[in-house]
């Protein structure tokens, strides 16, 4: 008897280790990337939303890149905030595909609002070897 029950309790911990890795996604994949960015919004993380986008250097100073990104924080938060009021906050999300083609990928999400469902593209793009959102540059 002793046996047999030692034996169940390693086979149920091998399926719940074999388990653990199941499912989870590359954080530094297109779909990694896209569905941190959609966390970030249902989180209000604003700051962590633009952390994900990528800002090239061009010679610029670290306080001037700070303060693009201090700025698109703040136009982020102000379209926010203005789509909540017809749509409501975000409730949930789901990946529905991903399309990479060279070091551009789309994303596709489907997002629960409080008063709608909706699905999105999310623009992404490869530099230097890691995913960020595409800011439109």
């Amino acid at each position: 008897m002793r046996k047999l029950l030692i034996s169940a309790f390693a086979i149920v911990a091998a399926c719940i280790m074999a388990g653990c890795g199941a499912g989870s996604v590359d954080e530094n994949s297109p779909r990694g990337i896209a569905e941190k960015s959609v966390e970030c919004l249902k989180n209000k993380d604003f700051k962590g939303y633009v952390d994900l986008m990528y800002f090239p250097t061009d010679g610029k100073k670290a306080e001037e890149i700070e303060q693009t990104k201090t700025m698109y924080v703040s136009m982020l938060q102000n379209k926010y905030q203005e789509a909540t009021k017809t749509q409501g906050n975000i409730k949930t999300y789901e990946f529905v595909s991903e399309e990479v083609k060279d070091t551009m990928a789309t994303v596709k999400m489907a997002i629960a609002y409080e008063n709608k469902n909706d699905t999105t593209d999310i623009k992404l793009k490869n530099k230097e070897g890691k995913w960020y959102l595409d800011a439109g540059k």
